[in-house]
């Protein structure tokens, strides 16, 4: 029978363990003939990388220490310092196994659609997550918008201020100006470039700041050959 060749190989390992464990207490307390370590001169350049097997700490035969209780906190208190995403997994895992036990088959068609509508927004988050270089524009939020400026070190000071532009392909400017910058070998605007083009289009004014050879002269000369573009042209 698999089941009681199973327990039988149950009970041979945890026998095994005690035997190990016992022999690991009585080493600890009563003394044994232990291996002498290498001793260590301080002039000695060549780095040892043995360790003693006593203090190996990842394997514990004693099953109270094998088999790690979690904490299981009331409330909404979680653990500092450890990723609360997996806290909440691990505390939704043990609740989950617990009532499982008590459920009915319409409570649990309840807890599969909640499961269901918990990682869709598990899901949703994660997408949002993304990094803004993942996304496309009308997908950026506020805080994309936000380590987008911290990444390009923008800073700005004003009201409704328009948002920095990605890529040149993601500006509003007409293809022929694009066309053109694209000549001159502009793959990339640079920061100041990013921020000041698109309050230039709006036709408001701008200091702009930034260290030479930045490209402030086109940050200024783009918006403007735009604006000079949509004027009538004048027949002589």
């Amino acid at each position: 029978n698999g089941t009681e060749d199973e327990e039988g190989r149950q009970k041979i390992r945890e026998e095994k363990d005690k035997s190990k464990e016992l022999h690991a207490i009585k080493e600890r307390y009563l003394g044994g003939v232990k291996k002498r370590r290498r001793t260590r001169h301080l002039n000695d350049r060549k780095f040892v990388f043995e360790w003693d097997a006593s203090e190996d700490t990842s394997i514990d035969y004693n099953p109270l220490y094998k088999e790690r209780h979690q904490v299981q906190l009331l409330g909404r208190g979680f653990i500092a310092g450890i990723d609360l995403k997996q806290q909440k997994r691990e505390q939704s895992r043990f609740y989950g196994d617990l009532m499982e036990k008590r459920r009915t088959l319409e409570e649990k068609e309840q807890e599969e659609a909640r499961l269901r509508k918990l990682r869709k927004k598990e899901a949703k988050q994660r997408w949002d997550d993304r990094h803004w270089s993942q996304k496309k524009l009308d997908e950026m939020t506020d805080r994309d918008w936000r380590i987008f400026r911290e990444d390009y070190s923008i800073t700005t000071k004003g009201g409704k201020i328009p948002n920095p532009i990605r890529s040149w392909k993601d500006s509003s400017l007409p293809p022929h100006i694009l066309e053109v910058i694209d000549k001159c070998g502009y793959k990339e605007p640079t920061p100041i470039q990013r921020q000041a083009i698109p309050i230039g289009l709006q036709n408001r004014d701008i200091i702009g700041v930034a260290e030479t050879g930045s490209g402030k002269t086109a940050a200024f000369l783009i918006p403007l050959l735009v604006w000079i573009t949509t004027l009538p042209k004048i027949d002589r």
